[in-house]
């Protein structure tokens, strides 16, 4: 049954439209009616009715307005005008508004339902192109991913089909994997391709375990109903700096895994990249008793890195034959660079200063992680070398320490930092030296952390003083005493409700008003006089604000 909302500011016509006509009998459900554009959007926000018929001249909003605040809400209803005035411009407005069909008054009920029956049919054919849409959807996904890692697509194109999919590529760069299934074409597999499918299937349940994705079912792109079914699917993963993942289907033997990171993330990502290979070539042979090989791209920034990163994927795997199945083999393993004791990682030690100076333990050691992954990533380091690098960011992050330390009351905490930074050249392991940074990291941070504490404290003991000084002033105001201790008023705000656990404006007036109470009790100062006093100009608006604290007038408080 199809929905309809009546909309007319003449009461009369809408009980005619509503009564005069057998809706319920015909299939349709009279939902509700609204005298003006302003009742009418709000029935339709609620009701969200398949049809609308309504008027265009009408008060507080008319109907052409109405129309236009509705399509830009998206309401997914369809709308039959009405108006006493034959004039283009309305027809014309109508028209630009997509409106389906535009009549003049008076309106004749079989004319009416010859629009309401078409209007219903052209609902009718859009909810089964939504369908056939929406059934077709995996298949379009499929086919778009398909394009996509072969390089076939610009970044407009892209980016323009992206919303319509629903497939979510935001990450700042994006490396594939593409796991190929070792005994997909071997026996007893070959001979039955039902086996064949079976086999790659329990493969993508176990990548979709591994990498954390969600186990679901989609229709199978060629059709075959009694086959496994199975498609990609865009899933957040949390841990090792991974942002994205998408699985893909390429058919065959393969399948493809397109995981993305953030900026300056590709080190820990890469780390758990390979964890997650390992995992699943464990997992594989325990549950399936057979193997996969990985072949692995680079990490690569934009749409087009993803083809690229594809290729490179797909020229490692190529090496299966000389490096063996049951392999992970990395495209930069294959053109090994030359040997280098040089590292460059003045970008992360940046980020480790940058999040250290806030008292930030996990974005720190994050970026620690990833210079630690960037000398793994090196053949050829020397422990001396990796001992210097361990020194040089301990340095750093005690630098940072000193500028929120007290000399005087924190000498000690400097000593117990400085001797942990010493200790790293002793250390014999790149594991033994980061555990170190990491725990210097940790009360670092702990440190600066109680500082900015006790910063906020002695500065809204500053603000307190200040307001006490200058309650009586009527303009006084959060801008004022944020001025005073030469912050912004905005950080102010903040750091005084999490301090006093209550805003500015409800403390200021608490503090007026315990200071009326004590010249009520030990003055025989008038009501009037103490106002002024206590910042408030207006006797009756004083009396009005005491009241609602204390539950009293001031006359009544005094005589208590």
């Amino acid at each position: 049954m199809y929905t309809i909302a009546i909309i007319d500011d003449e009461s009369i016509i809408r009980r005619g439209l509503a009564q005069s006509i057998d809706w319920n009998d015909l299939g349709y459900e009279v939902v509700g009616t609204a005298s003006d554009g302003e009742e009418g959007l709000a029935l339709m926000k609620e009701k969200k009715p398949d049809i609308v018929i309504s008027d265009i001249r009408m008060p507080v909003l008319d109907g052409l307005e109405m129309v236009r605040q509705a399509r830009r809400l998206h309401l997914p209803c369809s709308f039959i005008l009405m108006s006493g005035y034959e004039e283009f411009r309305y027809a014309q407005c109508a028209v630009n508004l997509k409106v389906e069909k535009y009549l003049l008054k008076p309106i004749d009920n079989e004319e009416l339902l010859k629009v309401v029956r078409r209007v219903t049919r052209q609902i009718e054919a859009e909810r089964k192109l939504e369908r056939q849409i929406s059934e077709s959807m995996p298949l379009l996904r499929h086919n778009f991913v398909a394009r996509l890692l072969s390089g076939r697509m610009t970044e407009e194109e892209i980016a323009s089909e992206l919303g319509f999919l629903d497939i979510d590529l935001s990450a700042y760069q994006y490396l594939v994997l593409m796991i190929k299934v070792d005994d997909y074409r071997e026996e007893p597999y070959v001979s039955h391709i039902q086996r064949q499918e079976v086999l790659k299937f329990g493969i993508f349940n176990i990548v979709q375990e591994v990498f954390g994705a969600d186990s679901q079912s989609s229709p199978y792109p060629n059709g075959e109903k009694n086959l496994p079914v199975y498609d990609e699917r865009v899933e957040n993963i949390y841990s090792g700096g991974l942002q994205q993942v998408l699985f893909h289907d390429t058919g065959g033997d393969e399948l493809v895994v397109i995981a993305g990171c953030g900026e300056g993330k590709e080190g820990p990502a890469l780390r758990r990249i390979y964890q997650l290979c390992e995992e699943l070539s464990m997992k594989t042979g325990e549950s399936l008793s057979t193997t996969v090989t990985i072949g692995m791209g680079r990490f690569r920034k934009g749409y087009q890195g993803i083809a690229r990163s594809c290729a490179e994927a797909a020229s490692a795997i190529e090496c299966r034959h000389m490096e063996g199945k049951n392999r992970i083999i990395s495209i930069q393993d294959i053109h090994l660079p030359g040997r280098r004791d040089s590292i460059s990682i003045s970008d992360l030690e940046k980020k480790v200063l940058s999040s250290i100076k806030i008292g930030l333990v996990e974005e720190t050691n994050k970026s620690l992680e990833g210079i630690r992954t960037r000398i793994l990533e090196q053949e050829f380091v020397t422990l001396e070398k990796m001992r210097l690098i361990g020194m040089e960011l301990s340095i750093l992050l005690i630098k940072e320490a000193e500028n929120w330390t007290n000399q005087d009351s924190e000498r000690s905490h400097l000593e117990e930092l400085n001797g942990l930074s010493s200790s790293i050249m002793s250390k014999e392991t790149l594991d033994d030296i980061f555990q170190v940074l990491f725990t210097l990291v940790e009360k670092i941070a702990r440190g600066i952390n109680a500082q900015r504490i006790s910063q906020q404290k002695e500065i809204i003991d500053q603000a307190i003083a200040y307001i006490n000084a200058n309650y009586g002033s009527e303009d006084l105001s959060l801008q004022d005493v944020a001025q005073n201790v030469h912050i912004s008023s905005s950080y102010f705000s903040t750091i005084f409700k999490k301090e006093k656990n209550i805003n500015f404006t409800d403390y200021l007036t608490e503090t007026r008003m315990k200071k009326s109470m004590e010249l009520l009790r030990n003055t025989n100062l008038k009501a009037y006089e103490i106002a002024r006093m206590v910042g408030y100009s207006n006797p009756q608006y004083f009396s009005l604000c005491f009241k609602k604290y204390t539950g009293y007038s001031p006359l009544q408080f005094k005589n208590i």
